[in-house]
Order: C-alpha cells, then sequence, then structure tokens
C-alpha cells in the first residue's frame, strides 16, 4: 500500500492517507525523501522499523544563495541528518546518492536504481509519417523532459544550446517538455 501526508484529491482511490498507516513492530515502512518533509513528527511517533529510499537532495551550491531552495536544500540534509537514527537502513537510487548517504554515516545503503519494462514502450503504436518527419528534417534534436523549476537548470540547458549552435553543421531543436509541472515564475 501507499500512505501519503498530503494525497492529491484525483489519487484518493489509489493513495491512502498516512493515517491510516497499520503501525506495528512487525510493519517496515518505506520513507521516500528528496526534500524537506512535513511529516518528521508523525514518523518520530511510529512503532514501525523504517528504511530510507533516498532520492536525493539537490545540493545547495545550484540555487541562488539565500532563495527559497537554497535555504530549503540546506534544511532538507539538516533534517535528513536529524531523521537518520530512526532508519534501520537506506536504499540509494544511483551510486552518487550512495556515496552522499555514506558521507552522512548511513549504514547499511544499497544501490536499487529505478526499474521499469521498456518492452512497452518498444511494442507502442507509434507515428510513422511523425517519425519520418523527425528523422528526414536533418536538424539535430534534444529533447527534455521534467518538471520546470530552478534546480533542473533549464535556463542552463538553453544557453549551452545556444553556444553550440555556431558549432554544428546542421540545425539544433531543443524542445522542453513540462512532466510533472513548473514552480513559480518557471512556466
Amino acid at each position: 500500500e501507499i500512505y501519503c501526508a498530503d494525497v492529491a484529491s484525483e489519487l484518493a482511490g489509489e493513495i491512502l492517507p498516512a493515517q491510516a498507516f497499520p503501525d506495528s513492530p512487525e510493519t517496515v515502512l518505506l520513507v521516500h525523501y528528496s526534500w524537506a518533509i512535513k511529516f518528521d513528527a508523525w514518523m518520530r511517533r511510529l512503532a514501525c522499523r523504517k528504511a530510507l529510499v533516498y532520492h536525493n537532495i539537490t545540493p545547495e551550491e545550484f540555487f541562488d544563495k539565500d532563495s527559497w531552495f537554497d535555504r530549503t536544500s540546506r534544511f532538507s540534509r539538516q533534517q535528513l541528518a536529524e531523521l537518520k537514527p530512526l532508519f534501520s537502513g537506506a536504499i540509494a537510487l544511483s551510486p552518487y546518492s550512495a556515496r552522499e548517504l555514506h558521507g552522512m554515516g548511513f549504514d547499511p545503503v544499497d544501490v536499487v536504481p529505478l526499474l521499469f519494462d521498456p518492452a512497452p514502450w518498444q511494442t507502442a503504436p507509434y507515428d510513422v509519417a511523425r517519425l519520418k518527419a523527425l528523422q528526414d528534417d536533418g536538424a539535430f534534436k534534444l529533447f527534455f523532459v521534467g518538471r520546470l523549476v530552478e534546480n533542473k537548470r533549464q535556463h542552463d540547458l538553453v544557453r549551452r544550446v545556444a553556444a553550440l549552435r555556431p558549432f554544428m553543421q546542421r540545425r539544433v531543436h531543443l524542445t522542453p517538455h513540462a512532466a510533472g509541472g513548473a514552480a513559480g515564475g518557471w512556466r
């Protein structure tokens, strides 16, 4: 089951509220962490065993000094260090994140990359005419798919593409796609 402190209304039938979590010493709670959490006091009260699933905290040097993102990044690291004694172990989604956790004193840490089955993508129907047009137009294509937020550095990507263009023998085309939304002025 999936439990969440703030369940979006469109997911209410699939995700359970944190208050419904069946706490017991025999239960293991996987706590996904990538940014400061609001339910830390609730989590501290639980009798269950807890394991961290670490998605990485973007380092504060990627943000403007004293911006909300900078402050939240620093707070997130501080909060995670304070929560460390609650966890029996940790799962990192990359070797980079595992090194970061080891540096904070987490032990044990196992690397378990995100898993998905590419087979449905390989056999999914696609627009043959659109693919042919993309292949035949001669442009070098870059696609960005992700949240449009400061720490994903899309503005750096735009600058890099602009710097790359004079050195290319063909057109360069950048296509950003905002999957997962946008924050603040990043729309």
